[in-house]
C-alpha cells in the first residue's frame, strides 16, 4: 500500500475527555500528508521511465528481429542495363559547383540570369532493385530511384560576359537518410512482380498497403457483418501501424524524384509519394519537409499550380482510402493552408495534374486508377480501367466537394493538361491523350498496337502554344522483363491555334500546326523547359532549354533553342563537367532583382 494514502488519527486518553496527540505521530502525520502527492508523482514517474526503457527495448528487439528476417529471406540484386539504357545509370554526387568552360555558340544578351534545375530519379545504390524470396520476385519500375537535382546556374558578370557552373545533389529525403546509415538497399520492392513477392513487401515495408487491401476485400465480403467487427478491425489496424513503425518510422520511401517548383521565394524537390523537400538552391542542400505547420498530412502533387492574377497555390494529394483526392489552397507567403477539401470520388484515380484558371480548379477523374487489391490477381497496383468511366470536374477555387459540376467525357489517359482557361461563360480544357501504360512502363508485348512509335511527353504550355518532348517507345526495351525506359528524340512546338496546312495521309483537317526540333542520332533529351523573354512581345518569344545525352560519345550538354526559329538547330550547347542520367522535369528559376 502507497503510505501516503494514510493519516494517524488522534488517541482519546480515557482519563480526560480532551483528545491528544503524542509530538511524534504529529509530525509523523504532517510528514505524510504534506509528502503523499510528490512521493505519488515520483513512482508514476519512475514507472513511466522504466515503462519507456522497456518499450524501447522491444521496439529494437522488433526491429533487430524484421531486419534479420528481410536479410536472410529476400536477395536484393541490381536490375540489368543494356547497352541502350546506359545513361539510366546513376551517378555520384559531383561534390561542389563546378564552373562549366566548353560552351559551342553564344548565349543571348538577353538570356536571364538564373538557374536551369532538374529533377529524376538515381538509385541509392547502383541501380534499381529487383529482390528474390521464398514468395518469388518484385521490381522497383522506371520512375523510381531516389531524387537527384542537377542544377546549371547562368551568371551575367559585369563586362557582360557568361559565368556558367554545374552542380548536382540527392535530395535527402527521410527514407534516404535511413537507407544511407544503413549503407544498402532496406525498402522492398512492391509496385511489380509476382502477388505473393508484392503483398510480403506491402506488409514488411508498410503495413499500410496491407490494410488498404484488408480495407477493400472487408467492405465487399464482409459488409453484413456487425459494427463488433469493424471495431476489432480497426483495433487491428491501429496495432499494425504501430507494429510498422518499429523498423522505418516512414510507411512509405519517399523519392522527391520529379519535379522542382518555386512559392513566395523557397525551391522545393516534389514527388506525389511525400510532402515537397525545401532545397538550397546554391548549395542544393536539402533544408528540410514542407508540411505547412503539420497542416497537410497527405502526399503532395508534383505539380501545384499559381492561380492567375494571385499568388496563392493550388495544391492536392491523393491517397488510396476516402477521400481519395483532396485539394487545398497555399496562401501567398506559403505558410498557410487557406483551403483544403476532401473531393467524393468513388475510386482513387491517378490525377498527376489538375487545372488552375482565375476562377477554377480542373479536377481529372479518369479511369487510371490505384488499387491495392489488384495484387491479389498478380496485377500492378496502378491500373487503366479500359471499361470505365472519365469526368472532368469543375470547382470554385474556395467551393466545397458539392460544388464540383462534372462533365462525362470518353474514357481517357493523361498526365498533363495542355492548359485550361476561361472564355466567357465557358472553360475550356486542353490535354493530350497518352498510353495508359506509360507510368509502368509500356510492354513489348504491346508495341505492335501502338499507332506510332512517337507519342508526346507533355511539359511547357501556354495559351498559343505547348512545348514537348517527343518520346521514341522503341527506342529502349529491356530490365530483363520486357519493360522500356522510355526516351525523347526530340522536341515539338504545337501552335494550337493554327491548322495544319498541309493534307495529311489520314485525312484530318482539324489537326493543328506542329514543329519538330529532331536531335542528332543517338541523342536524348530530358527536363526540357521553356523560359520566356523579358522583353517579349509575342508568347512564343523566348527559348526552350534542355539536358541533352549523346550515347555515342556518352558526354551530356545543355541545348538552348529559340523558340521562334524551332526547327534550326540550338544556338548554344554548354559541355557539363559529368554524364548526366535521363530523368523528369526541370523549371528555370529567374534570379530576383
Amino acid at each position: 500500500m502507497v503510505p501516503s494514502m494514510y493519516t494517524l488519527q488522534p488517541r482519546v486518553r480515557t482519563s480526560s475527555s480532551r483528545s491528544s496527540i503524542s509530538p511524534k505521530a504529529a509530525r509523523l502525520s504532517h510528514q505524510r500528508t504534506s509528502t503523499g502527492k510528490p512521493y505519488f508523482r515520483e513512482i508514476q514517474e519512475h514507472l513511466s521511465s522504466k515503462l519507456g526503457q522497456a518499450s524501447n527495448a522491444m521496439n529494437s528487439t522488433y526491429q533487430q528481429l524484421l531486419d534479420s528476417f528481410v536479410d536472410h529471406t529476400f536477395t536484393f540484386k541490381r536490375q540489368h542495363l543494356r547497352p541502350t539504357e546506359s545513361n539510366f545509370a546513376p551517378v555520384d554526387e559531383i561534390g561542389e559547383i563546378t564552373q562549366v568552360i566548353e560552351i559551342e555558340g553564344e548565349i543571348p544578351a538577353d538570356f536571364p540570369d538564373g538557374v536551369y534545375i532538374r529533377n529524376g530519379g538515381n538509385p541509392l545504390y547502383g541501380a534499381l532493385q529487383s529482390v528474390s524470396s521464398i514468395f518469388g520476385q518484385s521490381h522497383n519500375i522506371w520512375v523510381e530511384g531516389e531524387g537527384m537535382l542537377h542544377a546549371l546556374y547562368f551568371c551575367k558578370t559585369n563586362n557582360s560576359t557568361w559565368s556558367i557552373s554545374y552542380n548536382n545533389r540527392y535530395v535527402q529525403s527521410e527514407t534516404f537518410r535511413i537507407e544511407k546509415e544503413r549503407q544498402k538497399p532496406c525498402f522492398l520492392p512492391m509496385t511489380d512482380g509476382n502477388p505473393p513477392a508484392m503483398l510480403i513487401a506491402s506488409v514488411l515495408n508498410t503495413v499500410w498497403c496491407l490494410l488498404l487491401l484488408l480495407h477493400h476485400i472487408s467492405s465487399v465480403t464482409f459488409m453484413g457483418l456487425s459494427q463488433m467487427f469493424w471495431k476489432c478491425y480497426m483495433l487491428t489496424a491501429e496495432y499494425a501501424i504501430v507494429y510498422v513503425q518499429l523498423r522505418f518510422q516512414k510507411v512509405m520511401k519517399s523519392m522527391s524524384n520529379t519535379s522542382v517548383f518555386e512559392h513566395a521565394g523557397r525551391v522545393y524537390a516534389a514527388s506525389e509519394d511525400d510532402v515537397p523537400h525545401e532545397v538550397d538552391l546554391h548549395s542544393l542542400g536539402t533544408l528540410g519537409s514542407w508540411h505547412l505547420g503539420g497542416e497537410w498530412k497527405l502526399p503532395f502533387t508534383a505539380h501545384p499550380k499559381v492561380i492567375p492574377g494571385s499568388k496563392e497555390m493550388v495544391i492536392f494529394g491523393i491517397n488510396a482510402v476516402q477521400p481519395f483526392l483532396t485539394v487545398g489552397i497555399i496562401s501567398e507567403d506559403g505558410e498557410k493552408l487557406k483551403q483544403k477539401v476532401g473531393l467524393k470520388l468513388d475510386r482513387c484515380t491517378y490525377c498527376h495534374e489538375i487545372g488552375v484558371t482565375g476562377t477554377y480548379n480542373i479536377i481529372i477523374d479518369s479511369p487510371l486508377t490505384l488499387n491495392p487489391a489488384r495484387m491479389l490477381r498478380g496485377a500492378p497496383v496502378l491500373g487503366f480501367e479500359e471499361e470505365s468511366y472519365s469526368r472532368i470536374g469543375v470547382m470554385p477555387h474556395y467551393g466545397d466537394a458539392d460544388s464540383v459540376i462534372w462533365f462525362y467525357v470518353e474514357p481517357f489517359c493523361t498526365f498533363h493538361l495542355v492548359n485550361c482557361f476561361e472564355e466567357g461563360h465557358e472553360v475550356v480544357v486542353r490535354g493530350f491523350h497518352v498510353p495508359s501504360s506509360a507510368i509502368m512502363g509500356p510492354r513489348q508485348k504491346n508495341l505492335a498496337m501502338d499507332t506510332s512509335s512517337q507519342e508526346p511527353n507533355e511539359e511547357n504550355f501556354s495559351r498559343l502554344y505547348a512545348y514537348v518532348q517527343v518520346a521514341d517507345c522503341s527506342a529502349c526495351f529491356g530490365c530483363g522483363h520486357e519493360i522500356a525506359r522510355p526516351k525523347f528524340l526530340g522536341f515539338a512546338k504545337l501552335c494550337l491555334e493554327e491548322k495544319q496546312n498541309i493534307a495529311t495521309k489520314i485525312g484530318r483537317e482539324d489537326l493543328i500546326k506542329v514543329e519538330y526540333h529532331q536531335l542528332a542520332k543517338n541523342q536524348f533529351c530530358s527536363g526540357v523547359t521553356f523560359v520566356p523573354k523579358a522583353t517579349g512581345v509575342y508568347e512564343d518569344d523566348g527559348w526552350i532549354v534542355s539536358f541533352v545525352h549523346d550515347e555515342e560519345t556518352n558526354i551530356s550538354k545543355v541545348h538552348i533553342i529559340d523558340t521562334r526559329n524551332f526547327e534550326s538547330g540550338p544556338i548554344a550547347k554548354i559541355t557539363l563537367p559529368q554524364r548526366v542520367p535521363y530523368g523528369l522535369h526541370g523549371a528555370f528559376i529567374t534570379k530576383k532583382t
